[in-house]
């Protein structure tokens, strides 16, 4: 009866129990809310007079999600980003159970409770458990869940959804609906303990890639040795089967390939040497894992290479011509930094050109941010590389009140007040005198959309910049604008007068 009564929950996705379940096997937790050492991010909390702590009820914790019956009807929450990365990850499954432990008092007014998943695409699974009907007390909620986003509502991905939870995944909070009664001020809770993952069946494949034993995968000279095929097996079972691979260069010409039989125990790592190509170059890596059990798919890959002898990263500062890039780390992980940092001196890059984004540095007029661009500068830093910096962007509390767009059918980036521009410029100048060599004013202003104001509000932009920077850091190079058109667009019309009268922004 038990195992009838869970195939029909295995199609209808969820359960709400009393400690029922159809075996003993164990469950893993993955959130204990009792001992929460984090505030989870209530939404709209303030606006919709929710909130969620840890009470103490009869000498024991409990986790108490609150609201006002006549605010709403709903609420939802999840965890601090970098928290749920490293407490809250989830195993790999094809299939899975969820419980998660929740008490409801006499009289509520939920109807769901809702649990949502978020996979390494940022795509969001919400899976809904109907409580409207549940008495009062403790009672285990059970959501059964799939890879395939079977069952489930969802959203996001960014520019690539597909529906499916990529691993890995991670446990990402709850939400609820709620009776909303306008005439009712009254508070209404549910407490929560535990979330745990069990009844896992875990049939995805596992994938096979090359490894330079570089963190960008540059072969280099010298460590031909260090060419690998490596298989990763972090599921529960062992992988029986064989390992394709070939190898191509950039005219899709094969240079080798070859089939290894595979036997990898659960939690271990293949992996097996591979001849280095006999000329420098980008090489390509197709790998297809083939399993012995007909129920998971092959798994085909495909990775690329660099066979070369890396130039960087070089010590000191450059001098003279200046081999550079554009690029935007800021908006990366620390990772991601890192490895942008080591591929840009491996090819001799020695300076690069990043925004410092004053809305990002300076969120309000009494609150400074400098942690992102400090991160860039040292991290690339490391490597050899010195970061030209862009004076750039107006964030909408520094926008000049006398502002008039100089085209106002289009939004754009506002021109800032004179003043608030000169304490930003000192304040930065101040701080990275030692670090930044070279500044340039300002990021295409010949592009309404970056700057939508006028060639002589630019030109006083600039000259303020520049005494600014020459008071607080006088060894620092001031650049001029950097312009994408070759004929000059509407915003940098200027007359000889006032061009002549501009300040020559120079050391």
């Amino acid at each position: 009866m038990i195992k009838q009564l869970f195939a029909f929950l295995a199609v209808s996705g969820m359960l709400a129990s009393n400690d029922l379940h159809a075996d003993d096997n164990p469950f893993a937790t993955i959130a204990d809310f009792r001992t929460l050492p984090v505030d989870v991010e209530l939404h709209r909390a303030e606006e919709r007079q929710q909130s969620a702590k840890i009470v103490q009820v009869d000498g024991q914790p409990q986790y108490r999600v609150e609201w006002k019956q006549s605010i709403g009807p709903f609420l939802e929450f999840c965890f601090p980003r970098n928290y749920a990365n490293t407490h809250t990850k989830l195993p790999a499954f094809t299939t899975a159970r969820i419980k998660l432990r929740v008490l409801l008092p006499d009289r509520h007014s939920i109807h769901h409770l809702n649990l949502r998943l978020r996979d390494s695409e940022n795509e969001i699974f919400q899976y809904a458990c109907d409580v409207s009907k549940l008495p009062a007390g403790w009672h285990t909620l059970e959501y059964n869940v799939n890879n395939n986003g079977e069952k489930a509502g969802v959203w996001g991905g960014g520019r690539n959804p597909n529906k499916r939870i990529d691993f890995p995944a991670y446990f990402h909070g709850l939400a609820a609906d709620y009776i909303l009664d306008k005439a009712d001020g009254m508070v209404s809770w549910f407490a929560l303990e535990t979330v745990q993952i069990g009844d896992i069946v875990e049939l995805n494949p596992r994938f096979a890639v090359i490894d330079t034993g570089h963190p960008i995968h540059i072969l280099a000279s010298g460590h031909e040795d260090d060419l690998r095929i490596v298989l990763d097996n972090d599921s529960p079972r062992v992988i029986r089967g064989t390992l394709e691979y070939t190898i191509s260069d950039y005219k899709q010409t094969v240079i080798s390939q070859n089939t290894l039989p595979l036997d990898v125990s659960p939690q271990t790592i293949f992996s097996a040497p591979v001849k280095a190509p006999a000329k420098y170059g980008v090489y390509t890596v197709k790998t297809i894992v083939n399993d012995n059990d007909k129920r998971i798919p092959p798994a085909q890959k495909i990775t690329s290479f660099a066979y070369m002898k890396p130039v960087g990263a070089t010590a000191g500062k450059a001098e003279g011509f200046l081999f550079g890039v554009c690029s935007h780390p800021q908006r990366n992980s620390t990772e991601v930094i890192k490895k942008e940092a080591i591929a840009a001196s491996s090819v001799g890059i020695k300076i690069l050109r990043e925004d410092i984004s004053w809305d990002l540095m300076q969120p309000s007029q009494d609150r400074w941010n400098f942690e992102p661009f400090d991160r860039v500068v040292n991290l690339f830093g490391e490597q050899g590389v010195e970061i030209q910096a862009i004076y750039d962007y107006c964030p909408g509390w520094a926008t000049a009140k006398d502002w008039k767009p100089l085209d106002s059918t289009k939004r754009g980036v506002p021109r800032p007040d004179y003043d608030l521009w000169r304490k930003f410029i000192a304040e930065f100048s101040k701080r990275y005198k030692d670090k930044i060599r070279y500044g340039e004013v300002w990021n295409e202003p010949d592009l309404v959309g970056f700057a939508n104001y006028s060639a002589e509000e630019y030109i006083q932009l600039m000259k303020i910049a520049y005494e600014e920077v020459k008071k607080h850091a006088p060894s620092t190079y001031v650049l001029i604008v950097v312009h994408t058109t070759s004929m000059r667009s509407t915003a940098m019309d200027v007359s000889p007068a006032t061009a002549s009268s501009s300040t020559t922004c120079s050391k």
